[in-house]
């Protein structure tokens, strides 16, 4: 993975997709593609939703 700190913002949230577990690769995934579907970004929160509980 890239040293550089990749930084997703959802509704003004800053995510950190580095400190996210492997798992979440596809929200990584996303930010790649530029969120281009709306969807995505509601796929995006809830993934950020889970890591933030688990």
């Amino acid at each position: 993975m890239s040293k550089y700190v990749t930084v997703l913002a959802i509704k003004n949230e800053y995510i950190d997709v580095q400190a996210l577990q492997p798992k979440y690769s596809l929200l990584h995934q996303l930010t790649q593609q530029k969120l281009a579907d709306p969807g995505d970004y509601v796929s995006a929160q809830i993934c950020m939703r889970a890591h933030q509980q688990g």
